[in-house]
C-alpha cells in the first residue's frame, strides 16, 4: 500500500459513530497520554498562544487538555465527517458525541473537588478555546486543506495520527516535516502515539500502521530540525493486546528553533517519563 492508497481508506472508511467506543476501549493510552499532556501544557516549554491539534477525529479530548494552557485552538482532520462531528460538539448539538466521562477525567486531572462542575468548566473553556475546525492532510506540504497559507502555531499536537496515518518511514518522516513547518520560532511540536503496533483498531475495523520505535520517531524529528526535550513512555498492559497489540503508548516534545538560534531549555519538564 502506498501513502495516498491509505489516505483513501481512512478517508472513505473511517466511522465517528464508533468512536465513542473505541475510546472507552483505549482508556489506558488516553489516561497516559492526558497526563502527559497536563504536565506539558502547564510546564514553562508552553507559553500559551495558538495551537494546531491535526488528526484531531471526532473528538475532544485533546483540546480539553490544551485549552488549560491555550486560548486559541484550531482542530482539523482528515476526515470531513470528524469536522462535522467536532462541530456539532462545539455547538452543543443535540446529536452531538458525548464527551463528558473525558472531560470529568480532565477536571480531577486539574485538581477539581467536584466533578461535575469540573466538567462543566473544561467543556465551557474548551468551547471558548476552539477556533476552528477544518480538514487536513499531514501528508502534504502545508498540511491544511481549506486553502489558507502561512499559518503558524505556538504548539502543534499530533495525537494517534503520526504513526498510524503514515504507511512507512519516508511518510513519517514527511508529515513530520510539514507539521514542523507550520510551527512559530521556538514553537513545539507534541506527538503522542503507540510504537510497535502494525495497525490501528477501531473497534471491529483496523488501518494499516507504521510500526514506529523511539529511534525511528525521535529520527524523523531530528530530521525535520527539531530539538527533542522530553520522551515519555507506558508499557502496554497485557488486557490491551486482544484489541490493541501495541509496545508502549508515548508523547515526545520536540521544538523548533527560536528566532536567535538557540534551541529551548530541555529541562524545563518535570515529568516522571519511563
Amino acid at each position: 500500500m502506498d501513502q495516498q492508497s491509505l489516505v483513501n481508506q481512512i478517508r472513505s472508511e473511517f466511522s465517528p459513530d464508533n468512536y465513542p467506543a473505541h475510546s472507552i476501549k483505549m482508556l489506558p493510552v488516553l489516561d497516559f497520554i492526558r497526563k502527559e499532556l497536563h504536565t506539558i501544557f502547564k510546564s514553562a516549554l508552553s507559553g500559551g498562544g495558538d495551537l494546531l491539534e491535526v488528526g484531531c477525529g471526532p473528538t475532544v479530548y485533546t483540546a480539553m487538555a490544551a485549552s488549560v494552557a491555550f486560548e486559541r485552538i484550531v482542530m482539523a482532520d482528515l476526515v470531513p465527517a470528524n469536522v462535522r462531528e467536532v462541530r456539532k460538539w462545539l455547538d452543543a448539538a443535540p446529536d452531538a458525541k458525548d464527551w463528558t466521562l473525558f472531560a470529568e477525567r480532565q477536571a480531577a486531572q486539574e485538581g477539581a473537588r467536584n466533578l461535575k462542575e469540573g466538567a462543566d468548566a473544561v467543556i465551557a473553556r474548551t468551547r471558548r478555546a476552539v477556533r476552528d475546525v477544518t480538514l487536513c492532510n499531514i501528508a502534504e506540504p502545508g498540511v491544511f486543506l481549506d486553502g489558507r497559507q502561512g499559518a503558524q502555531f505556538d504548539a502543534v499536537v499530533a495525537c494517534l495520527c503520526l504513526d498510524s496515518g503514515s504507511v512507512d518511514q519516508a511518510a513519517h518522516r514527511c508529515a513530520t516535516r510539514n507539521l514542523a513547518a507550520l510551527l512559530k520560532p521556538g514553537g513545539m511540536l507534541v506527538a503522542c502515539g503507540v510504537t510497535g503496533n502494525p495497525y490501528y483498531t477501531l473497534c471491529t475495523k483496523r488501518f494499516p500502521s507504521l510500526v514506529s520505535c523511539e529511534d525511528s520517531i525521535r529520527d524523523s524529528l531530528l530530521r525535520a530540525g527539531l530539538t527533542v526535550h522530553h520522551w515519555a513512555a507506558e508499557k502496554s498492559p497485557a488486557f490491551m493486546r486482544p484489541y490493541l497489540d501495541y509496545g508502549s503508548a508515548y508523547v515526545t516534545v520536540a521544538s523548533k528553533a527560536a528566532v536567535d538560534g538557540m534551541a529551548v531549555e530541555s529541562s524545563v519538564i518535570a515529568s516522571g517519563a519511563n
